[in-house]
């Protein structure tokens, strides 16, 4: 489970990375209980997720903020049936569900729930990578969410983007999009997140960065405009 620090550094985060991302290989050939791949994807996976909690650390202390005031919630948000949807059933299924309405539930939670004097006002879906098939579920977690929490701020944090368009040119100051990414939250206006990339150049599926020759540096730089991009949305909370 991850935690808020607030004495993280930028190095500290690079270093995170590199700990993992430069050992992964040799960690997933010698694990013999279980499959290659799922190894890769759980460290890289609790990997990001260590990051992302590491820059709001250092987000919310650059903003001289109060440490007791942020917290980290592993609380899933309940999400109830509609019921105006049951106007579309059989009336004999309609009634029986109406009989255990409470229990129609779907509890929805994404990678990171950021709290502020206990109000949830961040969303942190943290991902090695993100291709358009994920980033439909994101959209769609992010709008389940923010029909509880309607003012909640929400972003999709990637090591390497695989979305097309310019994701990965992490060096402009204005991201155009896909077109397929784009079409996809023109159906979910109001929960696309803020899309963060931290490393140049689009995922290469025959090139992943956990093998020695396809190594990605990351750079300070890299670290340091995410962490001016969640200082921006703590400063408006």
């Amino acid at each position: 489970m991850v935690e808020l620090n607030f004495d993280t550094t930028v190095a500290d985060v690079i270093s995170t990375y590199r700990a993992v991302v430069e050992n992964v290989e040799s960690d997933a050939a010698s694990d013999a209980e279980r499959a290659y791949g799922g190894v890769v994807r759980a460290k890289k996976g609790g990997m990001v997720e260590k990051m992302a909690a590491q820059m709001v650390s250092i987000a919310w202390n650059n903003l001289g903020k109060s440490r007791d005031d942020l917290k980290l919630s592993q609380e899933k948000v309940a999400i109830h049936l509609q019921e105006d949807y049951l106007n579309n059933l059989p009336p004999d299924v309609a009634a029986d569900i109406r009989s255990n309405l409470q229990e129609y539930v779907y509890n929805c939670k994404v990678d990171l729930h950021l709290l502020v004097k206990d109000k949830f006002v961040l969303g942190i879906e943290c991902k090695a990578f993100a291709e358009n098939a994920m980033y439909k579920r994101i959209l769609a977690d992010f709008h389940l969410l923010k029909m509880q929490h309607p003012n909640l701020h929400c972003v999709l944090l990637q090591l390497e983007s695989q979305l097309g368009g310019d994701y990965s040119d992490i060096s402009k100051a204005t991201i155009t999009g896909s077109k397929s990414s784009r079409t996809l939250e023109s159906y979910f206006p109001e929960a696309a997140p803020h899309v963060i990339t931290l490393l140049k150049g689009e995922r290469n599926v025959k090139k992943p960065i956990h093998k020695p020759e396809h190594y990605k540096e990351l750079k300070p730089e890299s670290v340091e405009r995410a962490i001016k991009v969640l200082e921006g949305i703590f400063s408006r909370i």
